[in-house]
């Protein structure tokens, strides 16, 4: 990209040091392409780095709607690059909307059951995302051992609920 825009610029300066119409021409118009198309790369990147960093885009992503009155204290880290996305997501929330957001395709688990299949390394997990406990009133996974991936070839979603402060984790790991 870089070389093709140094050479545009370099036809553009020597048509404009000849006086020649024409190379300013063929070297202006890829010039201007390229820049646009590369200011517009660069914008997007940053979009998408702004976006993933607001945790209420956070969660719209991850829920397909935006977060309801009721959802408070929402907390998000989202990574993705090339062929991978995580999310770690937290915040309270009623009962309501937690069966409403949450994927129907989790299985509701035991913490026994959630200890014997989880295949999660949650060393990197923020220090405000907590793993489910014994005292987890509601634990759902899903494995895509089980055969359940949708965008990534390997795919992990856990999605707590605890009722006594209304308590909602959200994990997601997708790798292709």
């Amino acid at each position: 990209f870089g070389a093709a825009w140094m050479m545009a610029f370099g036809v553009y300066c020597f048509g404009r040091d000849r006086n020649s119409v024409v190379l300013k021409w063929l070297g202006g118009l890829p010039l201007v392409a390229l820049t646009l198309v590369g200011a517009g790369s660069i914008g997007f990147v940053i979009y998408g780095c702004v976006r993933c960093s607001i945790p209420s885009y956070v969660y719209e992503s991850s829920f397909h709607e935006r977060p309801t009155t009721d959802v408070t204290n929402l907390k998000s880290r989202f990574w993705s690059f090339a062929d991978s996305e995580q999310v770690f997501l937290c915040f309270q929330a009623s009962p309501e909307t937690f069966q409403r957001i949450r994927p129907q395709n989790l299985k509701r688990i035991k913490f026994d059951n959630y200890r014997e299949r989880s295949t999660l390394d949650l060393d990197d997990a923020p220090k405000w995302w907590h793993p489910p406990t014994e005292k987890t009133s509601e634990i759902y996974l899903l494995n895509s051992i089980e055969g359940a991936s949708q965008t990534f070839s390997n795919e992990t979603t856990l999605m707590t609920f605890e009722a006594t402060t209304g308590t909602v984790i959200y994990f997601f790991l997708g790798i292709d």
